[in-house]
């Protein structure tokens, strides 16, 4: 039996589009990881990229959006694709990569204001 987009959404607690199947089990566990780790309180450490140089490339990731948020990219924009650009398309996705470009934009702002 095939589930309703309703469904789906109240299953998952999110009131947005829902995604791909994969897609949800990865959004999921960077939520898991994400709360496990407290959130990005506390450390101003780079952690660097979670992908290697040759996978953006391979993912087409242009170089001005190689940075640490790039493994949220490559799904995003496969997504955005493979829906003609719609904006109410790929919700989950383009959420968690601007919380991504957020969270490293206040590492960023952390680290300069102790070099101060």
């Amino acid at each position: 039996a095939r589930r309703t987009g309703a469904e789906a959404m109240s299953e998952r607690g999110s009131s947005v589009t829902p995604t791909k199947p994969e897609l949800a089990s990865e959004l999921a566990r960077m939520r898991e990881h994400y709360e496990a780790s407290g959130g990005h309180e506390g450390s101003t450490a780079n952690p660097g990229p979670k992908i290697s140089r040759e996978q953006m490339r391979d993912g087409k990731v242009p170089l001005g959006f190689r940075d640490n948020c790039a493994h949220l990219l490559i799904p995003l924009n496969e997504c955005r694709y493979e829906t003609s650009f719609l904006p109410w398309r790929c919700n989950d996705l383009r959420h968690a990569y601007e919380a991504c470009q957020h969270h490293e934009y206040e590492r960023r702002v952390a680290v300069h204001r102790e070099k101060k």
